[in-house]
């Protein structure tokens, strides 16, 4: 777990992004270019079809620390505040997130989710942790 402290992205640097933008064609190229500034920064640091795992310290309780994500898209809400679209299996969940979610079903009456499952929430940047 001291991992999930200590471990931070870095931003891809000029040679990594432009190999990983080829790798996703011309209609990513397009749309990331249709981004403001600050989302192409969150876009080098936090890019999609990477895994994530949810860093500890974590305010969220179904995505516990230790889950694994994939990014899904990025939101910016003002100059300064940006978050992130994840989703992850119900099967990747920890222990403790699939208690969380456990809770959340019996107190509104709902089944457990199928462990091929697509959960999905906003989650700040600085929660994930690149693997």
């Amino acid at each position: 777990m001291n991992d999930l402290k200590t471990k931070r992205n870095k931003t891809m640097n000029k040679e990594e992004f432009n190999n990983w933008i080829i790798e996703q064609g011309k209609e990513t190229l397009d749309w990331y270019n249709n981004r403001p500034k600050d989302i192409q920064k969150l876009i080098r640091k936090y890019p999609f079809n990477h895994k994530y795992v949810i860093a500890e310290g974590a305010p969220y309780s179904i995505s516990a620390p230790g889950t694994v994500v994939n990014v899904e898209s990025y939101f910016e809400f003002d100059d300064k505040s940006y978050s992130l679209k994840i989703s992850f299996l119900t099967s990747e969940l920890t222990i403790l997130g699939r208690l969380n979610l456990l809770k959340l079903c019996k107190k509104y009456n709902k089944p457990f989710p199928s462990e091929d499952h697509v959960q999905c929430m906003e989650v700040e940047p600085k929660y994930l942790i690149q693997i």
